[in-house]
C-alpha cells in the first residue's frame, strides 16, 4: 500500500525526470551558450552632463487618466482626437507643477503620448520648451512608430532619447486584434547629473531578460534609478517585483501608472494606479 506522501514524491520525480533529462535536444548536445544571450537586449547610453554629477535628485510622478481606444487597423492603442486637447492641457498642467515643485526629473504614464504623429511632435516640443530653461529631465510616456514599436520619449536639455520597449503586453500581442507590437531589441541607459537611470516600459518589468540588465548593472554600481511606466491593470504584481529587486539590488525604482478611468470601490490588485516608489534605505547611509 502506497502512501499518500509517498505518491506525492513519486510525482515531483518523475516531473524532475521528465524536465532535467527528458527534454530532447537539451542533454544530447552541447550547450549552446549562445542560446543563453541570444534575447538579452542591447543596452544604448546616453549622457546629460553626468560630469555634474549631484548628491540628490528631486522626481515628480504623474498618474493620470489617459482616454485610449484600440485602433482598428493594428489593435494597438491611441488617444481618441476628441481628447487631444483637453489631453494636452493636462500635460502642461502636470509639467507646470513639477517646476514650481522643483523637480530634476518628471514621469508620465506608458502611453501619454500615443497621440496622431503631427499633434504629438506638438507635445513633445511643449516638453523640450520646457525642459531646457528649467534643466529638467522629462521622461514623456511613450507612443507606436510606423513600425508598429513602442517607443518611450525621454528628454533632456540637450536632446530627445527614444527608448523601445523590449516584450508586448498581452493586449499588445493577441493576433485578434490586429498585428499588435513589434518586440524591441534596445535599452536606453542614461547617464546625467541627476543620476544613471534607465526607463523600461509596462511589461518589461516582468521580462527575465530586461531583469538580468536591470540587476547586474544595479549589482555593478551602473545604476541608481530604473523608471518602469505602464498602463497596467495588475499593479498589484508589478509593485512585487519592483519590491524584489529593490531588496536584493542597490537602487530606487519608480512604477508610473496611469488611473482608473472607472474607479473602482476598492482595491484588490487588478485596477490601475499604485504610482510609487522603492527603496531599500538604511539609516548608516546618513551617518
Amino acid at each position: 500500500m502506497i502512501s499518500r506522501s509517498s505518491c506525492r514524491l513519486f510525482l515531483w520525480l518523475q516531473v524532475l525526470w521528465l524536465t532535467s533529462w527528458g527534454t530532447p535536444g537539451l542533454t544530447q548536445n552541447p550547450l549552446d551558450k549562445d542560446l543563453l544571450l541570444r534575447d538579452i537586449p542591447e543596452v544604448v547610453e546616453f549622457r546629460y552632463q553626468p560630469e555634474k554629477r549631484v548628491w540628490w535628485s528631486r522626481v515628480a510622478q504623474f498618474q493620470l487618466r489617459i482616454p485610449l481606444k484600440a485602433s482598428r487597423e493594428d489593435g494597438l492603442y491611441k488617444i481618441a482626437p476628441a481628447f487631444r486637447t483637453s489631453h494636452r492641457a493636462k500635460i502642461e498642467r502636470c509639467l507646470k507643477a513639477a517646476v514650481e515643485r522643483g523637480a530634476h526629473i518628471a514621469i508620465f504614464p506608458e502611453l501619454t503620448l500615443s497621440l496622431e504623429a503631427p499633434f504629438r511632435q506638438d507635445v513633445i516640443d511643449d516638453m523640450r520648451r520646457l525642459a531646457r530653461p528649467h534643466d529638467m529631465i522629462i521622461i514623456g510616456g511613450s507612443f507606436y512608430d510606423p513600425e508598429r514599436r513602442s517607443r518611450c520619449v525621454i528628454i533632456t536639455p540637450e536632446e530627445v532619447v527614444l527608448g523601445q520597449k523590449i516584450r508586448p503586453a498581452r493586449s499588445e500581442a493577441m493576433p485578434v486584434r490586429g498585428f499588435g507590437m513589434q518586440e524591441g531589441t534596445q535599452l536606453a541607459y542614461l547617464r546625467t547629473k541627476y543620476g544613471n537611470f534607465m526607463v523600461i516600459l509596462c511589461s518589461d518589468l516582468i521580462s527575465d531578460d530586461v531583469q538580468y540588465i536591470i540587476r547586474r548593472m544595479a549589482n555593478l554600481g551602473l545604476l541608481d534609478l530604473c523608471a518602469n511606466i505602464t498602463y497596467n491593470k495588475a499593479s498589484w504584481e508589478f509593485m512585487r517585483e519592483a519590491s524584489g529587486i529593490v531588496k536584493r539590488h542597490p537602487l530606487f525604482f519608480t512604477i508610473t501608472n496611469v488611473d482608473d478611468t472607472d474607479p473602482v470601490p476598492q482595491d484588490e490588485g487588478i485596477s490601475h494606479g499604485n504610482t510609487s516608489v522603492y527603496a531599500s534605505i538604511h539609516q548608516e547611509n546618513f551617518r
